[in-house]
């Protein structure tokens, strides 16, 4: 009887063992994640959480230098451009060590009246801190503002 108390002792240390250590090595290993994986998720999370920020930054290109469009309430053309916003990704890539760019890219089809639909687009730099998962810097590429009629 004492050899069966015995085993169960050494076979319950050894469960608990392998319990610990699969937490640890999961923890360390799982935890982690792919670093272009966390980018491509925060840059995601970003946009989503942006929208505002997108359109009245596309709103403001498409009015600065259009009268015509001025006179169009600017606050209207913002919600317009928030319902019907799109985006795409580029694939993350690794500028240093835990230290990801995602160049994302809005757009939006836009109708007005009389002159028709138009595609609005603006890209932006984004710089991802993936062990924080969160966006450090955000730049809109200026150059990359097209507004194009379909």
């Amino acid at each position: 009887m004492r050899c069966i108390k015995s085993h169960f002792r050494i076979f319950s240390a050894v469960v608990a063992l392998s319990l610990v250590l699969s937490i640890v090595i999961c923890g360390f290993g799982c935890g982690q994640g792919d670093p272009s994986a966390i980018a491509a998720d925060v840059a995601k999370k970003w946009t989503a959480e942006n929208i505002d920020r997108i359109s009245k930054d596309l709103t403001g290109m498409i009015v600065k230098d259009n009268p015509l469009l001025k006179t169009i309430a600017a606050s209207t053309l913002e919600g317009e451009i928030s319902k019907m916003i799109n985006w795409s990704y580029s694939a993350p890539e690794e500028r240093a060590p835990g230290l990801y760019s995602v160049i994302t890219t809005a757009y939006s089809d836009v109708e007005f009246p009389v002159m028709g639909t138009y595609r609005v687009s603006l890209s932006y730099d984004l710089t991802i801190d993936t062990e924080a998962k969160q966006v450090q810097k955000a730049t809109p590429d200026i150059n990359s503002f097209s507004f194009v009629k379909q």
